[in-house]
Order: C-alpha cells, then structure tokens, then sequence
C-alpha cells in the first residue's frame, strides 16, 4: 500500500513538474488574436465620407469596403462588385454586387445601399475628387447599380477605393451620431471608442470573404513620439511608425522586424504664379535648379526619403514617368537663369509660408540656405494647419512648402495642375489651356496606352514650366514584433491579412 502511494506521489510530481517546465510553444502560450497599434493624435468620428484626418481613415479602412480596390500598381480589383460593364460611349458603368454579403447589422448588401452611398458622398466636400464626374446614379435590380457619368472619366473605377459603402437604414437611423455608430461590410466590425483614449474594434464572424485571424484591434491615441518609442520597448505596441530621428536605433536593437516602406506623399516647393516675380518661369527654373535635394531629406526626414523630379510616383501612378526635363542641383546655371530673368544679384522672396512644429519647417531651412546661396534672401513664416491651408488656397502667398498624398492615377493631379481648381487645391494658380486639354483627354478615352501618351506630353509641359519644385517623397519606416505576418500595402494596411505565428 505504501508502494502505491509512493509511485501516485511521484506521478503527481512529474506531471507538475512537465507543466511547470513546459517549453514555449505549447498550451502554455496560446496564439495571440489581438493586435495593439497606436495614432499620433485623437479620433473626431468614423464616418467614411466625411473622415479628413488620415488615423480616422485607417480605421475606417477596416469597416467599410469599396466596390472596387486599386493595388500598388494602380489596377483595380473587384471587392463588393463582382464586375461592371461600360458602355461604348464611356458614360455608362453598370455594376453587378456581390450577393450575400452583409453589413455588420446583419442586413444584406442591396443596391440601394450602393445608391445611397455615392449620393451620400456626393454631398461631401471631402469626396469631390471622386464622385464630381457622377450625373446620376440609380437602382437596375437588387444586385446591379447603375452610374451615368456626366463626362468620359477614364480612371473613374481607380477613384472608388475611395468610397466606402455604408447601410442605408442605420446610416439613417443614426443620423448626427453616425460617426460614432459605423456599420460596413469590412472583416472588422466597430466595438468602441473614447474620445483622446482608442478605439477597438472586432472581429466580424459573418464576413463574406476570409475571416480575419487577429480577432480584436486596439488602437491607443499616443500623443508624445517619446511615449510611441516607451511603449514599442514595452510591448506594449505590436506595430510602430517610427519617428525618424530614431530609426537607426530601432534598426540596431534588432528586437523587430523593421522596414522602411514607399510611399506616394510628395514633399514639394509652391510658388503663387500669380505674384512677380515667380509669374516667370526662369525665375521659378532657377529655384529648381537651386535646390539641393539630399541636404532637405537628411534635414527633414533624417535621410528617410526619396529624391523626385517629378510630382507623380513611378509605378505606383498610371502615367507617371521620369522621362521628362529634370532639375538636378546646379546653383550655378540658377544664376545664369536668374541673370537671363533679369535678377542678376538676386531679389528678396519674402516669407517662405510653411506649418511650424512639422518637418515642412525645416525643408524651408534648407530651402532658405539654398536661396541665398544664389542671391536670393527669404525668411521663414510657420502658421498652424488652417491658417496655411487657407491663405495658400486664396494666393495669399509667394512661396510655400506643401505636401500631399497623390492618387495612384495621373488623371488626379488635375487638382494641382488643373485651372479650373484655382482658389482650392491649385495652390501655385497655375493656367495652361493645354494641360486643361490634355487631363479631358486623358480621362476621355479607355486605352490606357493613348493616355499614356497624353500624361507623358501633360508632365513634359508641367516640369518645363516648373509648376513647382517636386522634392522627395516620403517614406514609412516601419517596426513590429518578430511574430507578427504583417502585409501592407502603398497607402493602407488590411489587417484581416495578418497574423500571428504559433
């Protein structure tokens, strides 16, 4: 008896002991399903069609679904369409929906679904540059939509990643609160959110496509880029967009997986074509060639960039090419066209307009250096936000710094290029009838080689007539944890196509 007792004594203690000393990897260390990420300023609301800040549009990237998605190649791929058709005249696309999906309420996709999304877009300033070439747009059936353009728009399909498709009746039910109630299609669906906190979402089990292995998603509002680097250390952050100033260190430690991705925001100098003497294009050749693109990368983004010629990222924009006249750093043929404009020792340039606190300020340091190499004195005047946004728009200005991310179709820059955008986003007040015609005809006809030809004469004339000062663009330098499957694309992050390793 006693024999017996010895050996369950003995038993109890191995098994206790396999527990205790059980390797990583078994039932010990479950699989993780939930991701923690964090925004470097504060949610306002979740609403797809009115949503300006870009860390609201990250999320909800994530609830809603376009018909359509444009990779980093610029080719589209069905989502909640399954196909469309257009008429021969370009002005008519039909488009068949999927069937059987439905919105996180659990009401099925329909078409006035559809319907009520674009005329709901179409309301908003936010969403112009998509929806303006729309005449109408009107139910076939429960599963096809109808859309009459009211001009030929060649890249128009491209244009509706950008339109997420909300549930007729709870957008409605919600009304003013709709920011806080979203409800889409999207493999995440809205679980919370707390004004300055985070928000959460989950998992949709009822997802039509593959269903998402990271089952909840914690995003934190983390202010202070010290905090971000404290709490990546941590692990307390899964995935980080690291500050650049400490990107070599982070490279160091070796503890992530780090990359430094490409990325379509271009960083570039505007001149107001409207005011003398940057209404003449020696002057505004000789400040391109004036510009020392190295030195604004290693002082604005610590060398992290991309040096462009041109406004349009190669291949990520359909049309874009590097085929065309360039600017290299030159400051002695910016004297001579100087002297050809007739400034030979220079003029002053008054301030350079540019949003303090943010590296655009230190691309004007630069800037300013490399105008006085060539005789040309500045001073730097940094606004907030608004304040350069507006003054910028109406031309109360001579020379700015900007930047914005660009659509992955060259048709888009009609917005910076385009006459009939002076006093919004043509900033530089730019006219020329020729790239007008140029981006009709670009947009009017579906080969995509004749286009072609059309985008490389339209960006001949634009860089000859040094519309602005392309300067680099940005890129993501990235870390997350070493377990993590982490698939990114261009310019957004599917979560459903990440995972955690065992």
């Amino acid at each position: 008896m006693k024999k017996i007792v010895l050996s369950r004594l003995f038993l109890a203690l191995a098994v206790m002991a396999s527990l205790i000393f059980a390797p990583c990897g078994t039932a010990a260390a479950a699989k993780r399903t939930d991701l923690n990420l964090c925004v470097p300023q504060a949610f306002r609301a979740f609403d797809p069609h009115y949503n300006t800040l870009i860390v609201e549009k990250v999320v909800t990237s994530q609830i809603f679904e376009p018909l359509y998605f444009t990779d980093d190649n610029a080719v589209s791929h069905p989502i909640l369409a399954e196909s469309h058709e257009v008429t021969p005249d370009n002005l008519t696309y039909t488009f068949r929906l999927r069937k059987g999906v439905t919105f996180h309420n659990g009401e099925e996709l329909k078409a006035e679904d559809v319907v009520f999304s674009f005329e709901n877009a179409m309301k908003s300033p936010y969403m112009l540059l998509y929806v303006d070439s729309i005449d109408a747009i009107s139910k076939v059936d429960d599963y096809t939509v109808a859309i009459k353009l009211k001009y030929a728009n060649a890249p128009f399909v491209t244009g509706l990643n950008n339109i997420g498709i909300v549930n007729k009746k709870q957008y409605e039910a919600a009304g003013k609160d709709v920011g806080d109630r979203p409800c889409g299609t999207g493999p995440y669906k809205f679980e919370s959110h707390q004004l300055n906190v985070g928000a959460v979402l989950k998992k949709y089990d009822g997802y039509w496509g593959t269903p998402a292995s990271i089952e909840t998603l914690n995003w934190k509002v983390i202010l202070d880029m010290s905090t971000e680097l404290i709490a990546l250390e941590a692990g307390e952050l899964d995935i980080l967009d690291v500050p650049t100033p400490n990107w070599k260190s982070i490279v160091a430690q070796d503890k992530w997986v780090t990359i430094d991705r490409p990325y379509t925001h271009v960083s570039y100098v505007e001149y107001n074509h409207e005011k003398a003497p940057f209404d003449n294009k020696l002057v505004r050749q000789a400040i391109n060639y004036a510009i020392n693109k190295e030195d604004v990368i290693i002082m604005a983004r610590d060398g992290l960039g991309e040096a462009t010629y041109t406004m349009a990222k190669s291949p990520y924009v359909f049309g874009a090419t590097t085929d065309c006249p360039k600017y290299d750093y030159d400051p002695e043929k910016a004297k001579a066209l100087l002297a050809e404009a007739g400034y030979p020792d220079g003029f002053d340039a008054g301030p350079i307009l540019t949003v303090g606190g943010t590296y655009f300020e230190k691309i004007a340091q630069v800037l300013m250096a490399n105008l006085a190499d060539i005789g040309v004195t500045s001073t730097i005047e940094a606004r907030e936000t608004a304040s350069w946004i507006s003054d910028t728009s109406a031309g109360n200005y001579r020379i700015a710094i900007m930047g914005r991310t660009t659509e992955p179709d060259f048709s888009f820059f009609d917005i910076v290029y385009g006459s009939q955008y002076i006093g919004s986003t043509n900033q530089a007040r730019y006219s020329n009838p020729r790239v007008d015609e140029l981006f009709v005809l670009g947009k009017g006809t579906l080969d995509r080689e004749k286009r072609k030809e059309y985008y490389k004469e339209l960006i001949d004339t634009v860089q000859d007539d040094a519309v602005y000062a392309p300067l680099f663009f940005r890129t993501m330098p990235l870390a997350h944890d070493k377990k993590l499957n982490y698939k990114y694309y261009l310019n957004v992050v599917k979560y459903v196509e990440c995972s955690w390793n065992e």
